[in-house]
């Protein structure tokens, strides 16, 4: 879909949340200009695109649509073809089953509201599933902490495993529990989480680099080189990860 130009971050609320409880909640979209009035895309809490744009006509955005210039987000412009390829699959993929025929020059108030509240109802899913995850996450911290080991450790290894209802929005829920098990002394067990992380945005360098810090500690040396290796071929300009592979290289020329 071409885009026209990019007009900044704007908001809308809605009354309706996945619960069904009457309070508003605003939602940030990403906007554009077209040719037949306005291009919006929903967008997560990170401002990162969580859905197709879809075409509005100058009506409905109007009402619908406030401006926040507060907000510096902008949508990547310029993709390496893989990660390109890999964010379009993506969207795509965590959509589907929401997908309707809408002729989007026709766009109604009831069918862009209908549209509207099935994407956000699925990002109040998405969100609902993080809160509940980090929170069991939390409880079994703190019983780790107070010195109860056998059942928190059952629960950080569960927590990695968790399949149903997870996207790849959740990325950054797994990458605090690799960061929060590895300051623990859990290096096993934060590489569970930290590879789940790199499973769910595999183009994201900073996953990868994350990664293979971790499998040096646990002294996977050629491991941690191709995470670090794949960081730079999505980041070329990444110099912690520049830094620690030349550190690694050393390593390993002089063991």
């Amino acid at each position: 879909m071409t885009k026209g130009t990019f007009l900044g971050v704007y908001a809308s609320y809605s009354n309706k949340t996945a619960t069904n409880t009457k309070k508003a909640l605003k939602h940030y979209w990403f906007v554009w200009e077209d040719s037949n009035g306005y291009l919006v895309q929903l967008l997560d809490n990170t401002y990162q695109p969580i859905a197709e744009p879809q075409t509005l006509p100058l009506e409905i955005f109007k009402k619908n649509f406030i401006n926040q210039p507060h907000i510096l987000a902008a949508p990547i412009t310029s993709l390496h073809p893989s990660s390109k390829n890999n964010t379009e699959k993506t969207i795509t993929k965590y959509h589907k089953q929401y997908k309707t025929t809408l002729n989007t020059s026709q766009v109604t108030k009831n069918n862009f509201n209908v549209k509207k509240d099935m994407i956000i109802e699925q990002s109040e899913q998405v969100k609902h599933i993080d809160t509940q995850l980090r929170s069991e996450f939390t409880t079994a911290l703190e019983r780790w902490n107070s010195g109860d080991k056998l059942a928190p450790l059952k629960t950080f290894e569960g927590l990695s495993n968790v399949q149903e209802g997870i996207v790849p929005e959740h990325k950054h829920m797994f990458t605090d529990f690799g960061v929060n098990l590895r300051k623990n002394s859990l290096p096993k067990l934060a590489i569970l989480h930290f590879k789940r992380a790199v499973e769910l945005s595999p183009e994201d360098a900073h996953a990868h680099f994350n990664l293979a810090r971790i499998c040096y500690e646990l002294g996977n040396l050629n491991e941690a080189e191709q995470h670090l290796e794949r960081a730079l071929s999505i980041s070329p300009n990444l110099n912690v990860a520049i830094k620690f592979l030349g550190f690694i290289h050393d390593q390993k020329k002089y063991s």
